[in-house]
């Protein structure tokens, strides 16, 4: 029996999840990947693993009953689970804690930082060491008062940003390795657009919408899982994957009692046909490398 399962719906996720394993110095014959918590379970009820990696919402069976079932049967104690999620709801993070989760991981996640993570609780390796402290700029007084030490601080910050265009360099930074800048919105018309779309409900209901060309999504596919994309099943699942990080990064709310948004709803879009409110950041400095993004009010009609 592997001595890792991992549990996740999303292709894409479950790639990244093997990255971060492998970068903890385990291999491919450690591991057992399965697409929801259904499946999960049966291979715990044949043989449990030391280490269940899942995400929390799935279709078929989600992360939060397969972890309920787990602990009815005595099944946490045998084994280390580890939770990763979009979710940031204070109330949910506690219960999957109650419920057995040793951990529970925020998507947004660096890979070594995941791989750190999952070594500890398998105990081959040590928990990362703490950064060593910067050293004091030359000439700097470490004794100077507090408060004019918080002035100082103050004069040095940068102009407060957008919070959304926070989140999206966040992401795209820590999952995709590219930094996104903010830019005025060129569309390319002629382009056949990859969509993918996530319902965000709570505090309101919007619609959050990520698009880019083909060879855009590929490239982002590919940082963020190690290797090309397979096919078009590859490319529009990172994107999907994507816009879920990016909704429980930007929006969730901290008292909901559930993720606050939907699962992604995935499209193209033809040439000629992209909507003109639109976001653009491009990728690494690149204006031929572009993501789009759209954030658009919901009708409570319109829900899903």
């Amino acid at each position: 029996m592997p001595r890792i399962l991992i549990a996740d719906d999303s292709s894409t996720m479950r790639k990244m999840i093997r990255r971060a394993v492998l970068s903890a110095g385990f291999s491919d014959d450690d591991l057992q990947l399965v697409e929801n918590g259904a499946e999960a379970l049966e291979v715990i009820d044949a043989d449990p693993p030391k280490l269940l990696v899942s995400d929390v919402n799935m279709p078929v069976m989600d992360g939060r009953t397969l972890l309920n079932i787990l602990s009815s049967r005595g099944l946490t104690e045998q084994m280390s689970v580890v939770m990763v999620t979009s979710v940031s709801a204070t109330r949910v993070l506690l219960e999957l804690t109650r419920l057995g989760a040793d951990k529970v991981v925020r998507k947004p996640f660096k890979p070594t930082e995941l791989g750190a993570v999952l070594a500890e609780y398998l105990a081959l390796a040590e928990p990362p060491p703490e950064p060593e402290p910067e050293p004091a700029p030359e000439g700097f007084d470490s004794g100077m008062d507090p408060e004019l030490l918080a002035l100082l601080a103050q004069a040095n910050e940068a102009e407060p940003t957008d919070p959304f265009d926070e989140a999206v360099a966040q992401v795209l930074g820590d999952l995709a390795f590219v930094q996104a800048d903010r830019v005025p919105p060129e569309v390319p018309q002629r382009s056949v657009l990859y969509t993918a779309a996530v319902e965000v409900y709570e505090p309101e209901l919007m619609v959050l919408e990520l698009m880019a060309e083909r060879q855009v999504v590929e490239e982002l596919a590919a940082n963020l899982v190690g290797e090309p994309p397979q096919d078009d099943g590859d490319v529009l699942d990172a994107l999907a994957e994507l816009t879920n990080v990016l909704a429980g990064a930007w929006h969730t709310p901290e008292t909901a009692d559930d993720a606050g948004f939907g699962l992604p709803m995935l499209d193209v879009i033809c040439p000629g046909k992209a909507p003109d409110d639109l976001r653009a950041y491009t990728l690494d400095g690149d204006p031929n490398s572009c993501l789009f993004v759209r954030l658009a009010e919901l009708a409570e009609e319109e829900a899903a």
